[in-house]
């Protein structure tokens, strides 16, 4: 059908609407209103699980991050930029809470277990081979940073860790020369991140700078493209909420349209003429471009109606060739998300022919039958062949090719491993790139390549460390097995130096059995909770509640810690098992309406346990007879974490995700009923997580939006933890016991490490008791830790100085070392938990066979006169003098009085005093 265009002045905004897509784009920011729409949407539909499950995953990053219930700007997170430096400045090395670096971990490549099905590294929003050589790939992701191969895919690097966003949506690299980089920043596919703008190197992507299109104002901007004129380098538009225009190689700007544009490309022979494409239409039937033929100074719009397409157009991607200059191809899905149309244009858009709407390409079954499945909103994309025209890919779940202009389709791959009958690539893709006769493909599993048509693909991903972590647990004692769960790529688990997918779905909460690590579970969205024996290798159940409650986005769950057996789940309320998990019995009854969000057991008093449904906390220290809303107190923000002290069950800390300084990290020590902000030295980030550590020091560590930080018990201040953790979202942290190292995972660079079990500053000061003398009385030791903690202490040899608590009694002569440790749990403490003192127990001579020593009582004398009665033995030079509790007073050299040998004593005061001569010990009395 060959319809002629109507053309008209573009208009300035599309029309209003319900969808909640479409109030974003169109400026709405109240947050009750965008998710009313979205159900609303949800209801009038009865759309699949897909879209449900992108709402809720939209939802889990933006909700804990509303400023006042509004989309939070984008100028937060352009302040972390200038956060993090001062961060760099602030805490130095000396300052930091140690300086060990982070180690990553992975995943950077993956093997399938028996369950697994889906696996894949993380998302990819768009790929760029260096026009000028073929083996340098720059792809972008949605949180996990810029990387780049020079091998063709075979190794990949980053240098993009420290920026202040880890998304990347387009990136382009200048023909005239391949130093210059430019990448539009954000995720506008997920909203995993926002965009600050272009970034830029001049150095093939080693540093990076911001430019003049920076954004730093409150908007929550969403930017598709970014594209340079082929002829002109300094002519650049930005397309997205808006389209942004410079004609001086970025340094002056100039808004030129502001509709939302989803895609936007230049003529392949003609740089004044751009194709622009709108991210929603308005009516039924309806298909809306826009062209510009002065290089985007002015836009005019292009309407065609199709009276046979009985539906609303939404996301739209464009496609061009250099095969046919003048065609445009346009890929466009319905309101619904499915496949809405393959449209043709061969006269610049004078006339629109659509080519086909049928079978579904983006739905998920291999011939297109499943016409009510899609989402086109959130994977869309084509390429066309540069030197046929007549053959192009369209992707959304799956990648399809056509040979006949579009009017006809065959699927290349299929998003379920080891299928047989086609080749696999991770479903949802993104991007797909035509460059040196390859096609190159970026979905929410990585990077795929096909260099005969489709007809095969590789996978380019091992290298890139991007998984985006939900939760993850570790092993009781192995350092090297740790499981988790990722978005979009499911459930990992880490053993034999290897990661293994062991399930599909968006991976959750994980946990490892601490008595039978053989047993294990890992969950997914919406409360699906499984069990797994033999290593992770077989499901033998998938835990359910008799109530049929359903479970949050991230549904919590947790292992007694001594009884392994005993298990906790929150659903809408919270459930026990005391048998794995084959039955639950409900233990509360909150009315909330919402699902458990956090769920803690104190690890030694295990009655304690903390629950928050709805943004209300709650405890019980009975088990769950009773719990008590522990709100009161806790400021209006988003609780996202919750733990109790490890040595001290009365003493709670909460965590919230908020923009305001001061309002990060809450303490309470009566359980509850009192609360303090004890934020000081955080940065105006989100707190995302929060544990304690089983150690004397009472130490905690948070994870943020930035890295993770950690502080003692009677620190006022937190402190930056370690070097190299890159610039992302830290959603859990667990501490490996056994081994003192900390994991932390991360929303974008997968799963890091780091020693942290040394508590710095934890040395025990023992007070010097002197040497001892046999007789004497008992004495008491003292020694003192900063943790606060009581210290113990033990004898080498109970038969020279025997001790009962703090008090020691001397027994017999002879040389004996005191040691003084830590009472308590004290894992992580080296050597600076445990201090040594060695003294000397001596006997005091009432009288001697050897030697005179007068006057004693010194009777006012300055000299005591010390003679020797055996005619061979020698007086020493000098002697000490030593206090009644043993300790050394002097040591003093004898001096010649006329032909006596005496000791000065005229400085002393007057007291009983020990003298120490040859051997042996003797009172002296200064009178």
């Amino acid at each position: 059908m060959i319809l002629a265009v109507v053309l008209t002045i573009v208009v300035i905004s599309d029309a209003n609407s319900q969808d909640h897509l479409r109030l974003i784009s169109e400026g709405e920011r109240d947050f009750v209103k965008i998710r009313e729409a979205f159900y609303s949407y949800w209801d009038r539909t009865g759309r699949r699980n897909s879209d449900f499950k992108k709402f809720k995953r939209w939802e889990d990053r933006v909700l804990p991050r509303l400023v006042d219930g509004q989309l939070s700007s984008s100028g937060h997170y352009t302040m972390r930029i200038s956060e993090y430096k001062l961060l760099q400045e602030k805490f130095t090395k000396s300052a930091r809470t140690n300086t060990e670096s982070w180690e990553a971990i992975g995943p950077y490549d993956w093997q399938v277990a028996s369950n697994g099905y889906s696996p894949g590294n993380g998302r990819i929003n768009c790929i760029t081979v260096d026009p000028n050589d073929p083996d340098i790939i720059y792809i972008g992701t949605s949180g996990g940073g810029v990387w780049k191969s020079e091998d063709s895919g075979a190794t990949w690097s980053t240098t993009t860790d420290q920026l202040a966003v880890l998304g990347a949506t387009d990136i382009y690299v200048n023909p005239a020369d391949s130093d210059e980089v430019i990448v539009l920043t954000g995720d506008a596919y997920g909203s995993d991140t926002p965009s600050v703008g272009l970034i830029k190197s001049i150095d093939g992507g080693k540093t990076w700078s911001t430019t003049n299109f920076s954004y730093e104002e409150s908007a929550y901007n969403v930017f598709f493209k970014f594209e340079v004129s082929p002829t002109n380098p300094d002519l650049m538009i930005v397309a997205g909420d808006g389209v942004h225009r410079s004609t001086d190689g970025g340094d002056t700007w100039t808004e030129v349209m502001t509709v939302t544009i989803s895609d936007l490309v230049f003529h392949p022979g003609d740089d004044d003429i751009v194709y622009a494409a709108a991210r929603y239409e308005d009516s039924e039937n309806e298909l809306t471009l826009y062209k510009s033929t002065d290089g985007g100074a002015t836009w005019s719009s292009a309407l065609f109606t199709f009276e046979s397409l009985d539906t609303t157009l939404g996301r739209k991607a464009l496609g061009v060739t250099e095969d046919n200059l003048d065609a445009l191809y346009v890929l466009v899905s319905d309101d619904d998300a499915t496949f809405g149309g393959l449209f043709k244009s061969e006269d610049q858009l004078s006339t629109m022919s659509m080519q086909s709407n049928t079978p579904n390409i983006f739905g998920y079954e291999t011939d297109g039958s499943d016409a009510d499945d899609g989402q086109g909103w959130y994977d869309l994309a084509i390429a066309v062949d540069p030197d046929d025209e007549d053959i192009l890919y369209a992707s959304g779940v799956h990648i399809w090719k056509s040979i006949d202009s579009g009017v006809t389709w065959e699927i290349q791959n299929y998003w379920i491993w080891d299928t047989e009958e086609y080749p696999y690539v991770h479903a949802d893709n993104h991007t797909l790139d035509i460059a040196n006769g390859k096609l190159y493909a970026g979905c929410d599993g990585g990077v795929f390549v096909s260099a005969d048509g489709g007809d095969t693909f590789t996978d380019l991903s091992p290298g890139l460390n991007i998984g985006q972590f939900y939760r993850i647990s570790t092993h009781p004692t192995d350092e090297n097995i740790v499981i988790g769960g990722l978005q979009d790529n499911g459930a990992y688990l880490r053993k034999n130096n290897q990661w293994y997918q062991i399930y599909g779905a968006d991976g959750m909460e994980a946990i490892i059995d601490h008595t039978d690590p053989t047993i294990m579970y890992s969950s997914y969205q919406n409360g699906g909770i499984l069990r797994y024996t033999d290593d992770g290798e077989n499901i033998d159940l998938d835990v359910i509640n008799s109530d049929d409650e359903s479970g949050g986005w991230i549904t919590p769950y947790i292992m007694h810690p001594d009884d392994n057996k005993t298990m906790y789940f929150g659903f809408e309320n919270v459930w026990k098992s005391t048998d794995q998990g084959e039955t639950l019995s409900k233990i509360s009854n909150f009315q909330t309406g919402g699902n458990i969000s956090i769920l803690k057991q104190h690890p030694t008093n295990t009655d304690h346990l903390l629950a928050s449904s709805d943004g209300s906390l709650y405890l019980t220290t009975d088990d769950g007879d009773k719990w008590s809303d522990i709100t009161v107190g806790l400021p209006f923000y988003t609780l996202t974490d919750a733990t109790f002290a490890h040595n001290d069950a009365s003493t709670i800390w909460a965590t919230f995700s908020n923009y305001e300084i001061g309002e990060k990290v809450y303490k309470s020590t009566d359980s509850g009923k009192n609360w303090t902000s004890v934020s000081e030295g955080l940065p105006d980030l989100p707190v995302n997580c929060i544990l304690s550590q089983n150690s004397c020091s009472g130490r905690v560590f948070i994870g943020t939006d930035i890295g993770v930080y950690s502080r003692n018990e009677g620190q006022t201040t937190w402190n930056y933890l370690g070097e190299g953790l890159p610039n992302v979202v830290v959603r859990e942290l667990e501490m490996q016991d056994e081994t003192g190292k900390l994991f932390a995972a991360t929303f974008g660079r997968g799963i890091w490490k780091i020693e942290a079990g040394e508590i710095q500053s934890q040395q025990i000061t023992f007070e010097d008791i002197g040497n001892k003398f046999v007789g004497s009385e008992s004495f008491e030791l003292v020694a003192s830790s900063d943790s606060g903690l009581d210290v113990i202490f033990t004898s080498s040899d109970p038969d020279i100085v025997s001790i009962n608590g703090t008090t020691a009694t001397v027994v017999s002569e002879g040389s004996v070392t005191i040691t003084a440790v830590q009472e308590g749990n004290c894992d992580y403490l080296e050597a600076e938990s445990e201090q040594e003192l060695t003294i000397t127990v001596l006997s005091i001579d009432t009288e001697s066979q050897d030697l005179l020593i007068y006057p004693n009582p010194s009777e006012g004398s300055e000299f005591l006169y010390i003679e020797s009665l055996q005619p061979q033995q020698q007086l020493p030079k000098e002697v000490s003098v030593y206090n009644m509790q043993g300790r050394k007073i002097i040591t003093r050299s004898l001096i010649k009085r006329g032909d006596k040998v005496a000791l000065p004593v005229h400085d002393l005061e007057s007291g009983i005093y020990l003298i120490r001569v040859n051997g042996s010990t003797f009172e002296f009395v200064k009178s």
